[in-house]
C-alpha cells in the first residue's frame, strides 16, 4: 500500500540529505520522491501590457512529495506537514 506524505526542508541540500537515506546500495531510490522545490505562495501580479506590478511570494522552505511503499522513517517525521487544503503541494 502507497502512503503519500508531504515535507518541507530548510532548502535543497537538506531535502537531498534526507533523500540519500532512501537509496539502496547501488545508490537507486527505493521509494518514489517528488522534489517540488520552492513553492508559489502568492501569484505574480501582472498588468495586461505584461508588466509586473507585484512579485510572486515564494516560500522559504523547500518542498518535496514522497509515496512510501514502506512505512515512512522516524528520520523525516521532522520534516512532515499537513497543506491546508490537503493535496496544495
Amino acid at each position: 500500500m502507497k502512503l503519500t506524505r508531504k515535507y518541507e526542508f530548510v532548502d535543497e541540500a537538506e531535502a537531498n540529505k534526507a533523500i540519500d537515506l532512501l537509496r539502496d546500495e547501488e545508490g537507486n531510490l527505493t521509494q518514489s520522491v517528488v522534489k517540488l522545490g520552492y513553492l508559489t505562495i502568492e501569484p505574480p501580479v501582472i498588468d495586461e501590457e505584461g508588466n509586473t506590478i507585484k512579485e510572486a511570494v515564494v516560500s522559504t522552505k523547500y518542498a518535496v512529495d514522497v509515496s512510501w511503499s514502506i512505512t515512512p522513517l522516524q528520520s523525516w517525521e521532522a520534516y512532515i506537514v499537513w497543506p491546508t487544503p490537503m493535496g496544495i503541494h
